[in-house]
């Protein structure tokens, strides 16, 4: 997403929040949204409200695991990620995935760890 996409992708992500209030995608597009705009309270109030609509949806959990990585609060992304992946048997949760992910040393060639 560029950085002069970002207004319009706000409004888009706004008009699809008022279509379909029971979704939580607009919801976790406009905390991308802030988020990449450095707006960590709104990019907040947005991933809180996608989780409180879709509790299970597992691009807020990662979302949100990744603000937690971006502010150096490891064991809060990874508490964010490990429930990203609560319901996804095929992804490998064992802790070295998990440690990897929420410190940035990147992908493992191991199954499943992926993000």
């Amino acid at each position: 997403m560029l950085l002069g996409d970002l207004g319009y992708a706000a409004k888009s992500y706004a008009d699809a929040r008022e279509r379909v209030p029971q979704d939580a995608r607009p919801l976790v597009g406009e905390a991308r949204g802030a988020f990449a705009r450095g707006r960590d309270a709104a990019a907040d109030e947005k991933i809180a409200a996608a989780i409180d609509v879709d509790p299970e949806s597992e691009s807020a959990w990662t979302l949100k695991g990744m603000m937690y990585r971006n502010r150096a609060e490891h064991e809060l992304a990874r508490q964010a990620l490990d429930r990203a992946l609560a319901d996804r048997p095929d992804f490998d949760q064992s802790p070295g995935c998990a440690r990897r992910a929420t410190t940035g040393f990147g992908r493992s060639a191991g199954r499943g760890c992926r993000y």
